[in-house]
């Protein structure tokens, strides 16, 4: 069962995405338990874990983006998808690793296919775990606490939340692994977590905190492949 938080300053909003949320439920064989807020702080006063949330941007008190912010800073990989008014205020996104935005009115049926795709997202972090050897032994990993790959000679190093970890592989065995988990190359020596890109400026990526160099021939597939994670943001 997912957990998903709607927050929405508007009543009517708000039963409005619950009720998708149970038709949803009930024509995909889905189970939510499904709790609403009216504002940022609420939310935030409720804890981060959450599996998917429904964040208004334009609220009273407290902005969706900086609630956003704030649950990214208390550690939280929910799936964000947010509800706004003004599509130019989707692309702020990539600042807090939003996966979607919905423009209001909200029409069932486009948010019903972005909801599939962040049920499936929220589904593979709660299942998606990694075996590393290392020069210490066996180490389990979860694949969504993991930024990028970087392959030095034929050592190959996972940057993740928790740090630097080292082991003896190949980039083309470990892209085979993590593709279908939202990876991608931005160049022939990284391979990125896009649930983890912050920002696209020129030829960079900014990952994990880090700068990483998309090259011009990784480019397009890369830039590709973010949009897709991204629902269409272009």
């Amino acid at each position: 069962m997912l957990k998903i938080a709607v927050v929405d300053d508007e009543a009517a909003m708000a039963e409005e995405l619950t009720s998708y949320l149970e038709r949803f439920e009930r024509e995909n064989g889905e189970q939510f338990k499904v709790t609403t807020f009216r504002d940022g702080l609420d939310f935030l006063s409720a804890g981060p874990d959450w599996d998917i949330v429904l964040m208004d941007i334009e609220m009273p008190h407290l902005s969706g983006m900086e609630a956003a912010k704030r649950l990214r800073d208390l550690g939280s990989k929910s799936i964000l998808i947010f509800i706004t008014n003004m599509a130019q205020y989707a692309i702020k996104g990539y600042e807090v690793e939003a996966s979607d935005f919905v423009v209001k009115p909200v029409s069932y049926y486009p948010f019903s296919f972005k909801l599939q795709k962040a049920v499936a997202a929220a589904s593979r972090q709660q299942r998606a775990r990694l075996m590393l050897g290392t020069k210490s032994g066996a180490r389990q990993l979860n694949i969504s606490d993991i930024y990028y790959l970087e392959i030095d000679r034929h050592r190959l190093f996972y940057h993740t939340e928790e740090g630097t970890i080292e082991t003896w592989d190949s980039l083309t065995h470990a892209r085979e692994l993590l593709e279908p988990h939202g990876f991608a190359l931005c160049n022939a020596c990284y391979l990125v977590n896009l649930d983890h890109v912050t920002q696209i400026q020129d030829d960079v990526a900014w990952v994990g905190g880090d700068e990483l160099k998309i090259s011009r021939a990784k480019k397009k597939e890369f830039m590709n492949a973010l949009t897709l994670a991204f629902g269409g943001i272009k």
